[in-house]
């Protein structure tokens, strides 16, 4: 990874760093030891929350780096979110936490998306069905929301389908890197790509579901 940038030179003293975005574990290993060798304070801090969460400043964060350059910037992390979950020194920590957690949310999406086809070949809607299992055994934020998208065939623009499937390459990307193999992050980037050769790129990646719905043989709710 190779970062070209006139901002270490140009960074006042005492300045820190706060990277929010959601990169590869490379990357950030390789902007900590930029950060390091001008003397500029990194760490990272990705985010979990959708924009109507970001703008209550409800969002929850994990942040690493240095414990000194953590704490100076935690007034802004308290301005953001409604939690920091602290990951330690390695800022690479903070970056694998969040690629994981989208890895968690696209493969409780396919998992709807399956389960539902699967009741509904039974004659049990996705609407009956994802509305008891979300209030249940499965009563998240998360799966209430992306679960409500998939029961009403409503795919409006969210987190891009696009976005989802770069931050799974970067799921696998890291279990490559480690000679580890992510076999279910394989099916769900494979129906990612599916759904984005469907033309359905720009829609909320919980699209990803009708991909099980036309696996199942079900059809296209839209038709």
């Amino acid at each position: 990874v190779i970062v070209d940038s006139r901002a270490y030179a140009e960074a006042r003293p005492g300045c820190v760093h706060v990277s929010l975005s959601t990169i590869s574990p490379a990357l950030v290993s390789e902007l900590d030891r930029l950060h390091r060798a001008a003397g500029v304070g990194f760490v990272a801090a990705p985010v979990f929350g959708v924009p109507e969460v970001a703008a209550r400043a409800e969002l929850n964060i994990v942040a690493a780096g240095d414990p000194a350059h953590v704490a100076r910037v935690q007034p802004l992390l308290d301005a953001l979110g409604r939690q920091t979950f602290s990951l330690g020194s390695d800022p690479v920590r903070a970056a694998i936490t969040k690629i994981a957690g989208n890895l968690m949310l696209t493969m409780a999406i396919e998992a709807m998306g399956e389960a539902s086809a699967l009741t509904e070949l039974y004659g049990v809607s996705a609407s009956d069905f994802l509305g008891m299992v979300t209030q249940t055994m499965f009563a998240s934020p998360s799966y209430q929301r992306y679960g409500g998208f998939i029961a009403n065939g409503t795919y409006d623009p969210g987190f891009a389908l696009t976005l989802g499937l770069k931050d799974v390459d970067l799921a696998l990307d890291a279990a490559a890197a480690h000679g580890a193999e992510l076999a279910g992050a394989e099916v769900v980037a494979e129906n990612m790509r599916a759904g984005i050769a469907h033309g359905e790129g720009a829609r909320d990646w919980s699209i990803l579901a009708r991909e099980a719905r036309l696996r199942a043989g079900l059809g296209d709710e839209r038709a």
